[in-house]
This record gives C-alpha cells, sequence and structure tokens, in this order.
C-alpha cells in the first residue's frame, strides 16, 4: 500500500484531507508516485496536508553523497507538487532523514520524508512546525507534525510597534497627515531631540489615521467581484457601463491595496507590484510567520520552556550577556533617540566614511570598499588553492586556513574601535559621532511580534545599521595590519602561483578570512600568535574547532599532523565554497555547481 487518506474535522468544525504517503523506491518507478498524487487530488475537496516517505527530493542540497540525484527526478517531484498545489512545510533539526548507514565514500544521505500542504491548510495552521527526530535503529529518521491555528496564535500577540504600511502611499491624505504631525510646534532640548519627537508623532498619527485602512476588506472586494460579473453578463447600457467603470475602478484600488498588503510582508524584494501575484505574496508571508514564530526554547539550565513570559526572560538574558563587556562606557549620549529606529544620522555618516575606504583599507579586504568585488577575491583564491593542489615537488609545504569568527558585529569592543579610528587618523569630533551612533542604542527583544524588556549594550555593532558594515572593515583592519607587518618583517610567507607573482597571505571579505602560509611549525606559531593578539584586542570569538586547514600536495604527513594538532582544526581535501563559487572544479562540473 502507498498511501492512506482520511479526512480530519476539526472541534472548530473546519475540515480538512490528510494523506500518509510512500514512494516508489525505485527510480524507474518514481512516475507512479506523481501520478499517484495527482489521483488522490481528485478526491481531496478542500485544505489537503500530506505526509511520507516519497523517497525523492526537491533539491540537490537535499542529498550528501558523491552520487548525484538527476535533475529530471528533481524536476518531476517539483513538478508533481506543484500541479497539486502542494507546498514543503520545512523542518526544524538534523537536515537529512534517511542515511544508508555505509562507511566513508559509500555513504548517502537524503531528506526523504517531508510534510507538503496546500495554502488553504497552510492558512489554517500558520504555525505548524515539523521536526527531524534521531533513530538509532531505522536508516529512516522519524518526523512529526505539530499544527497550531490562528486561534492558538492571537493569544500570544501584543503590540507589534509602529510600521509603515506602503499601502498608505495610495491614499492622497497620507501625505497631509505626515505633513500636519511634522509641523506640530513642540518643546525640545535639542535639534535631536526636536526630530525625535516629530518622527514619534508621525508615527502615533499615522497609526491612528491608517489603523482602519491597512488591511484590505476581502469581503468588499468579494462583493465588488460579484457586481462586476453581473453587470458584465447584463446588457451594456450607457447606465451599466458607468457602473462598471466605477465598480471596476474601485475593485482595482482595492486589489492593488491587497497586493502591496501581502507583498511588504513577504519580504520578497525580486517581484514588482505590477505582476499580480497576491496569492503568492500572501503564501510567502505566511512561510514567514511560521517560520519567525518561536513555540520553545531552551533556557540556561537547559530546561525547555514554552510559556511566551519565559521564553522572553531566556532571550533577555542571554542578549543581555552577548552585548556586555568588562566596562561601562559614561559621557553624554543621546539614548532616547537611538531606542527608535532612526538611521538619519548613521546613513550621513556612512555615506561619508565609504569615499575614504579606499585609501584606508588594505586592498586584501573587498567587502564593502567601492570600486572592489567579490569576483576579486575568489579568482584570487581559485588560483592559489588550484596551484596548492598541483604542487607536488617541493621541500616546503603549504597551508590554507580558513576561520569561522562566531558574532562578529555583537563582539565588537567600543574602545578596540574607537583606539582604530584613531590610529587611522580620524579627527576627534568625527570619532566622537560615530562613538555616539555605536554607545547609545537600546534594544527589546521581540518575541512572536511582542517586545520585551530594556537591554542597554556596552559593546557590539547593530545589525542592519547603515555604518556597522564599514565600522567592522575598520576593525578587521587591525589583523591585516598584524598579518601584513608579519609578512614584511619575514615572520610569514604566503604562496605565490609563479616564481615572480606576488605572494598572498590573507584574503577577506568582511569575517569571512582566509589565511596562507608556509606549513611550518614557526610560520604556524606566528599565526596563532596573530590570531590571539587579535582576539584579545578586539574581542573576536575565532572558533577553530568549525575552522578547516587545506594543505598543498608537497606537504609531509608528520607536518600535517603537527600543525593540525597545534591549531585544532579539521583538514579538509578542498573547501566546499569560498564566497558562494567552488574552489576547485575537478572533471565533474555537475557535482561542483549543484
Amino acid at each position: 500500500m502507498h498511501h492512506v487518506l482520511v479526512k480530519v474535522v476539526e472541534e472548530d468544525g473546519f475540515a480538512w484531507f490528510l494523506t500518509c504517503f510512500y514512494g516508489w523506491p525505485e527510480t524507474n518507478q518514481r512516475f507512479k508516485s506523481w501520478a499517484l498524487l495527482n489521483h488522490l487530488r481528485s478526491f481531496v475537496n478542500g485544505p489537503w496536508m500530506c505526509i511520507g516517505d516519497f523517497n525523492a527530493i526537491l533539491s540537490s542540497s537535499e542529498k550528501l553523497s558523491r552520487r548525484p540525484t538527476q535533475a529530471r527526478l528533481i524536476d518531476d517531484f517539483q513538478e508533481a507538487l506543484e500541479l497539486n498545489e502542494l507546498e514543503d512545510l520545512g523542518y526544524h533539526g538534523y537536515q537529512f532523514t534517511w542515511n544508508n548507514k555505509r562507511p566513508r565514500e559509500a555513504n548517502t544521505r537524503e531528506r526523504l520524508d517531508r510534510a507538503v500542504a496546500t495554502g488553504s491548510w497552510r492558512r489554517k495552521f500558520p504555525l505548524t512546525t515539523v521536526t527531524h527526530l534521531s533513530s538509532h535503529a531505522s536508516d529512516h529518521a522519524p518526523i512529526i507534525l505539530q499544527t497550531r491555528s490562528h486561534k492558538q496564535q492571537v493569544r500570544n500577540r501584543g503590540w507589534r510597534g509602529f510600521k509603515f504600511e506602503e499601502s498608505w502611499l495610495l491614499w492622497e491624505e497620507c501625505e497631509e497627515v505626515i505633513k500636519e504631525a511634522w509641523e506640530q510646534s513642540l518643546e525640545s532640548s535639542s535639534a535631536l531631540e526636536a526630530i525625535r519627537q516629530k518622527i514619534k508623532t508621525c508615527g502615533d498619527e499615522l497609526q491612528a489615521w491608517g489603523s482602519s485602512r491597512t488591511h484590505p476588506d476581502a469581503k468588499e472586494i468579494k462583493q465588488l467581484q460579484t457586481r462586476v460579473e453581473v453587470l458584465q453578463a447584463e446588457e451594456c447600457t450607457v447606465e451599466n457601463r458607468a457602473e462598471f467603470l466605477e465598480v471596476s475602478k474601485k475593485l482595482d484600488n482595492l486589489l492593488r491595496q491587497q497586493e502591496i498588503y501581502w507583498a511588504q510582508r513577504s519580504r520578497v524584494l525580486w517581484l514588482k507590484h505590477g505582476d499580480k501575484n497576491t496569492k503568492f505574496f500572501h503564501s510567502k508571508a505566511s512561510q514567514r510567520q511560521r517560520r519567525n514564530s518561536i513555540h520553545g526554547i531552551r533556557d540556561e539550565e537547559n530546561n525547555w520552556v514554552e510559556a511566551q513570559e519565559d521564553i522572553a526572560r531566556v532571550a533577555i538574558n542571554y542578549f543581555g550577556n552577548l552585548f556586555s563587556a568588562d566596562f561601562l562606557n559614561s559621557g553624554n549620549t543621546v539614548s532616547e533617540i537611538n531606542y527608535t529606529n532612526i538611521v538619519l544620522i548613521p546613513k550621513v555618516l556612512a555615506n561619508r566614511l565609504k569615499q575614504v575606504l579606499p585609501q584606508i583599507i588594505s586592498p586584501t579586504q573587498s567587502a564593502f570598499v567601492p570600486g572592489r568585488f567579490i569576483i576579486d577575491n575568489v579568482m584570487v583564491a581559485y588560483e592559489t588553492l588550484h596551484t596548492m593542489h598541483g604542487r607536488k615537488k617541493g621541500k616546503k609545504g603549504s597551508l590554507a586556513l580558513k576561520l569561522d569568527i562566531s558574532k562578529v558585529y555583537d563582539r565588537v569592543e567600543w574602545d578596540f574601535l574607537r583606539g582604530i579610528m584613531t590610529k587611522l587618523g580620524f579627527p576627534l569630533l568625527w570619532i566622537n559621532w560615530v562613538m555616539t551612533c555605536i554607545t547609545t542604542p537600546t534594544f527589546s527583544v521581540l518575541i512572536n511580534g511582542k517586545p520585551f524588556g530594556h537591554i542597554s549594550p556596552s559593546r557590539g555593532l547593530r545589525q542592519g545599521d547603515p555604518l556597522s558594515p564599514y565600522l567592522f572593515l575598520l576593525c578587521a583592519e587591525g589583523f591585516t595590519a598584524l598579518l601584513a607587518k608579519a609578512e614584511l618583517e619575514e615572520r610569514i610567507h604566503g604562496v605565490s602561483i609563479c616564481r615572480r607573482a606576488p605572494r598572498i597571505s590573507h584574503l577577506l571579505f568582511a569575517d569571512d578570512s582566509l589565511l596562507f602560509c608556509q606549513a611550518t611549525q614557526r610560520e604556524v606559531n606566528e599565526v596563532i600568535g596573530i590570531i590571539q593578539t587579535y582576539g584579545r584586542a578586539s574581542s573576536q570569538c575565532i572558533n577553530m574547532e568549525k575552522s578547516s586547514v587545506l594543505f598543498s600536495s608537497n606537504t609531509p604527513n608528520t607536518q600535517k599532523a603537527w600543525v593540525k594538532n597545534t591549531l585544532g582544526v579539521k583538514e579538509v581535501e578542498r573547501f566546499e565554497t569560498y564566497l558562494g563559487l567552488p574552489t576547485l572544479i575537478g572533471r565533474a562540473k555537475y557535482h561542483a555547481f549543484a
């Protein structure tokens, strides 16, 4: 038997269909699975959820094996789901659900088990989760599906803060509301405080004015659509024509408002409003809501908590510790300004700072610097690693060390950043402006859309702040300077692709760091010393357990063993990717780019 089909009726009377599915495991019989799925759809009249072992994958990333799946088989599965309006519900836990448990290169792992559902089912249970459990007895991992409906979601909703609705721009009076709010006379102690009060007033006025204009009236849309159909069916008269045009115009406005409403919530940036994909946007918004919802969390004592207040307590404690340093900053602040979502001042500073970055940032750093491109680092890394792979002769081997740095923005020490800016020659007034922007923010933790707590950090850069990427480059320049100084003093030697070519000792793209040196005890110890010095000064946490090392082909095994033991890293035959692209490409082009 390959399926079980049942009808489920909830306590509130909502009815939906459940299919437990088992796909044909043989490749040449796989078409029968999709024929069965299409056949079952004819018996389903309403929301539908299908769960089980489909014996198929939806993308090459769902398989870990030396033998990639044929693209045709992946396409057939995708087409079957699309034809039946079914969409994958995602998962929590380990990626793969099947393991053939064979050793080394014969091992294959795939995500064969999953749950899929129609849009109407997902809208009823927007917070549904699918979890991959562990199993030692079977080659398949069990999966568990837990449903949560809108009613359960509404209980946890609270104030979500002010959000500007793009659909408000369709109303002519929106501009007048903003203008009247901005021109109100307010008492303030400074110009910045006046700006803060004006923006808050605008937000309050827009919230009050737009609360009844935000969500499109689905009932009214349905009534207008019905009226349009009636008018189209009737005999065409002057009166009917006039009413048809009036109703059509009103319907178009509501549909456009609805489309913008769901597009803004879907966070899909590659489609324009004119594409008329309201159903698609609604689906994406529901997925995002489901993915971002937190149902439970483990506290510092490893206890599982699910109450919203307990989840908030755990989150506040975690982020409070993460953003705290061993010192407290003092002085005049404008914390009220930074608590809001104002990015005007950092944006102005960022625009000025990026103009001088090409003159002060090392050429080995290619992130965020005008005139430099990610492909520059990719090409240099590819040629260097290719040379190391093909180098069979020579007494001295070389190595490439790919570093894993944890939470780079969150751990930046403010004193370190101030010191870097001073060394680079920034004027004191500029430094004070920047330090004011980064030392005065306060945070709240959003748990399912509701803010909790009030965290005042003592270190770190704000994610999403337009100034933060450039400030991090300044911090990373400290690491670059240490490496460049060691190379200049010939304490480390990079790798060159030929005799007269320049030596490459490091390539940086923001926090993505790739170091090159000779595989000798002296140079490896120098690299360790540089990493430790930079870590102590900046508080950056370099995780050597997640870092990896690649050796040139002429490196002796004894030297490899010493390096791995000293650094505490794992050896790889090739880095899977560097900046998203494969580092070594052999004859199997499909496997490299799959």
